[in-house]
Parts: structure tokens; C-alpha cells; sequence
């Protein structure tokens, strides 16, 4: 997957928060996804560290992955070396 190289400034954070097509709270999710991603391209937070953060159920943060996903604002690899998967990256696309 190609690194996404694109400046964190105001037009970014502008462009995010004027998106209809989000909800505020996966406005919030995505920009903290994007921020992790920052140097390796990808954010490797499991759904346990996820749910931590924004004190959310399984459900809840499954549920907000699952929609950035299907809306085109990233893309989710999991890399497997066994069961359970060894790591997921989270790719910001946009």
C-alpha cells in the first residue's frame, strides 16, 4: 500500500469537517486514525485501544471502522501469522 503523504493543515482539517458524508463522530475517529498514521503510513490501534480512547463498546467502534471503510476514508489490512491475526493497519485514504 502506498504511503498517503499529504500535509496535516487547516484545508485538511477544513475539508473533513465540512464532509457531509461523515458523521461528527467518524469526523473525530478518522482525524485520530490520520494523525497515528503520520511516518509509517498506517495506524496499527487494535479495537480494544479504540474503544479506550473514545470510550465506546465493541460494537461502537467496529461499527465506525466499518462505515469509514464502506465510505472510501480508509483501508484495513490485516496481516496474519497465526490465530488471532498478528497486527491490522489502518490506512487513511483520503
Amino acid at each position: 500500500m502506498e504511503k498517503l503523504d499529504v500535509k496535516l493543515d487547516g484545508d485538511f482539517y477544513r475539508s473533513i469537517i465540512r464532509d457531509p458524508e461523515l458523521t461528527n463522530s467518524e469526523k473525530i475517529t478518522y482525524i485520530y486514525l490520520r494523525e497515528f498514521s503520520i511516518g509509517k503510513g498506517y495506524c496499527t490501534h487494535t479495537d480494544e485501544e479504540l474503544k479506550e480512547i473514545f470510550t465506546l463498546s465493541d460494537s461502537g467502534i467496529s461499527k465506525r471502522i466499518s462505515n469509514l471503510r464502506r465510505k472510501g476514508y480508509i483501508q484495513v489490512e490485516t496481516i496474519r501469522s497465526g490465530i488471532p491475526f498478528a497486527e491490522r493497519r489502518i490506512y487513511p485514504l483520503k
